[in-house]
Order: structure tokens, then C-alpha cells, then sequence
């Protein structure tokens, strides 16, 4: 299981008070060395979940980047607006949900 994975699977068992008055859906399409793996995370109201799925979907928003990105924002080594503003990472669709969303990935500071 990969670091996106863990996290939310960590999270998914309480609701998010940040992400209370958001909900959608983010395929992350993470490439990995020659391969793309693809990541759809259901954000309800404060409810998160993730599947693994074989191929790209339609979602409110596509999140593209390296596994070694997603692994670090996962982890809270690195900021996802940050990436996109340096053209590491590509949003298409509502930019805005990935906003919300980042406020629940943990930071520099936290223990995670």
C-alpha cells in the first residue's frame, strides 16, 4: 500500500471537520517509473475514501504527478497548491476541491 493510500485509510474511519462542507471526487493518476497507477478518492461531507482503480475515470477533479510527489504530500513533506503553482503536479477540472482537500494532508510540524 502506498503513502496516498495509508493516509486516507488512516483518516477514513472519522469524519474531517475541515472537509465537513466539502464533497467530490479526485482521481490522482500517479505515475510510477513506466506505469500509471489511478487513485479515486470520494471526499462526502467529511467522509473520505479511496479505491485503487484500473483505469482513468470521470472526477470532479484529475490530479496528476510522480508517485515521489504524492508519496511526499502524503506525508507532509511537500505542499499540493505549492506543486501545481511550480508546474510539478497538473489539476483539471474543480481546482478548488484539491484546495479543501490539502487542508487535511498533514504539515512539516505534524507527527504523522
Amino acid at each position: 500500500m502506498n503513502t496516498l493510500e495509508r493516509f486516507i485509510g488512516e483518516i477514513s474511519a472519522e469524519p474531517q471537520p475541515l472537509l465537513a462542507n466539502t464533497s467530490g471526487t479526485l482521481l490522482f493518476e500517479i505515475r510510477d517509473d513506466n506505469e500509471t497507477v489511478f487513485a479515486l478518492v470520494t471526499v462526502d461531507k467529511g467522509r473520505v475514501g479511496v479505491e485503487e482503480v484500473p483505469a482513468p475515470r470521470d472526477a470532479d477533479a484529475t490530479i496528476r504527478a510522480d508517485r515521489a510527489l504524492v508519496d511526499a504530500i502524503a506525508a507532509g513533506r511537500a505542499n499540493a497548491m505549492a506543486a501545481v503553482l511550480r508546474g510539478e503536479m497538473g489539476v483539471e477540472g474543480d481546482s478548488e476541491l484539491l484546495m479543501d482537500f490539502q487542508r487535511i494532508f498533514p504539515g512539516p510540524d505534524d507527527p504523522r
